[in-house]
């Protein structure tokens, strides 16, 4: 097995990063649980997902997982879904922003204030700025990333989310959340 050195997590592959932090994981939830054993049962396994179909196949599939486990009769009630952040979205129910407001700093001013801010100073000021919220809200789904893949855009192309709510704009799916839903 690859072992996991997470200060140079870019030199492993792709494919082999998850070999790494599934024993990571596994260590850490047996240690708060208090266990020894196998974490992770033989059901489990990494799956590569290839294509679109595969993408709507798994999306699908944790939108749906609460009603197959018999804890919700719908999305509609499946609360920690993102199906239903979404159907709440539609409905106009909204939520705090955890986002802050963000401020444009340059490298000059980045490193003046590392240099001339003391750590001690530098944390309370980031436990400061964990409290203080910006105290917007926003429709429940706009921190999830949009499923429709934009038409105008190429697959590689970045789509960065201005506003600081999620980290991008490009979609993952070439249907929009009407047929997502009826699906």
């Amino acid at each position: 097995m690859y072992e996991f050195d997470r200060h140079d997590a870019t030199s492993v592959p792709a494919e082999n990063r998850t070999l790494g932090l599934k024993p990571t994981a596994a260590r850490l939830a047996n240690k708060q649980d208090g266990c020894t054993g196998r974490f992770w049962e033989g059901r489990f396994r990494d799956q590569r997902i290839v294509d679109q179909a595969g993408l709507l196949a798994c999306s699908m599939y944790v939108d749906l997982n609460p009603v197959r486990a018999a804890l919700a009769d719908s999305p509609e009630q499946s609360v920690y879904t993102s199906a239903y952040d979404r159907i709440q979205a539609e409905r106009g129910e909204q939520i705090p922003s955890a986002a802050f407001d963000l401020v444009s700093v340059s490298s000059d001013q980045a490193g003046d204030h590392l240099r001339e801010t003391s750590v001690a100073d530098r944390k309370q000021q980031r436990r400061a700025k964990q409290r203080n919220l910006t105290g917007r809200r926003i429709l429940r789904d706009r921190w999830l990333a949009p499923l429709k893949k934009s038409d105008r855009k190429l697959a590689d192309d970045p789509e960065v989310h201005r506003q600081g709510v999620r980290a991008s704009d490009k979609g993952f799916l070439d249907l929009n959340w009407q047929q997502y839903l009826t699906l």
